[in-house]
């Protein structure tokens, strides 16, 4: 929530809907795999699972941990 209050164009609401989106999703924890299988993972439960490698690279040049909020 904070990282979101940060950006100029999120209002409470857009923030609101993106966090509950996340906990409904995830119960906001960033490691987690879609239960029941089907391949997506992380706090929106990011699909494909190509995503996943995608977002690793990412991290992984700018030094970060994938799995950290």
């Amino acid at each position: 929530y904070e990282f979101l209050a940060k950006k100029p164009f999120m209002t409470d609401v857009v923030r609101a809907a993106l966090m509950g989106f996340m906990w409904g999703e995830s119960q906001l924890d960033p490691t987690i795999n879609e239960i029941g299988g089907g391949g997506g993972f992380g706090l929106c439960q990011w699909t494909p699972p190509a995503t996943k490698a995608r977002l690793r690279s990412f991290c992984a040049s700018r030094g970060l941990d994938y799995n950290s909020i």
